[in-house]
């Protein structure tokens, strides 16, 4: 017994290294850990919150996603520190990779399977239909017009909302579909019409029925 607490009390307590808004970036144990302000207890390393956008199981939110992309970034220039590390948050990305992918298409891993099946069927029904999408992820435009259903999926779900623009074939923008994440079954929030083509309102109803169907 006497072993074990003396193992313990050599253990060093976390430090501090950076707090923005919600979220505090720590070193413990020469690894870089990320923990909720108000719930220390809530913590997970920095690489598993850069690579799936969730700390212990729980999606973070637009600023918060802002704030570990930022520290990744700084992380893999030294700015902490901690360059040593760097190989090792490779490393654990490169076995991410390598792991047998259980999401759909090019969707991230971390967006919930319903969620992508709904909104694979709305890229669908928008090809059907000709439509060019253009994402926003509530930062800025994800991508360009396109019609790739690749480049849809990989730009969805990067931070807590995005939202999805239509043109028709004449490049026309018609409207688009606000999509909140972690809503599950009802993910499609809003559907936006644009005043030039108040006609393409039923359209995207039925487009969103298909999804949801």
């Amino acid at each position: 017994m006497q072993d074990l607490f003396a193992n313990e009390a050599q253990t060093a307590a976390p430090d501090l290294i950076d707090e923005r808004g919600s979220l505090q970036l720590i070193r413990s144990n020469g690894s870089l850990l990320v923990r909720l302000r108000d719930q220390p207890e809530t913590t997970d390393t920095l690489s598993t919150c850069q690579h799936y956008m969730t700390i212990n199981g729980q999606r973070l939110n637009g600023s918060q996603v802002q704030t570990v992309k930022a520290w990744w970034a700084e992380t893999k220039d030294g700015a902490h520190g901690e360059t040593p590390l760097v190989d090792e948050m490779r490393d654990h990305l490169d076995n991410v990779k390598a792991k047998r992918k259980t999401g759909i298409g090019h969707f991230p891993q971390w967006l919930d399977k319903k969620e992508a099946r709904i909104i694979n069927k709305l890229i669908t029904a928008a090809k059907k239909r000709g439509f060019c999408m253009k994402l926003h992820d509530g930062e800025d435009y994800a991508t360009n017009w396109t019609s790739s259903r690749k480049t849809v999926q990989k730009a969805t779900a990067q931070t807590d909302e995005t939202a999805m623009y239509l043109a028709d074939e004449g490049m026309s923008y018609i409207g688009g579909f606000v999509l909140i994440h972690g809503n599950g079954d009802e993910v499609i929030s809003d559907i936006r019409v644009s005043r030039d083509h108040p006609e393409a309102l039923e359209i995207m109803q039925t487009m969103s029925a298909e999804a949801e169907a």
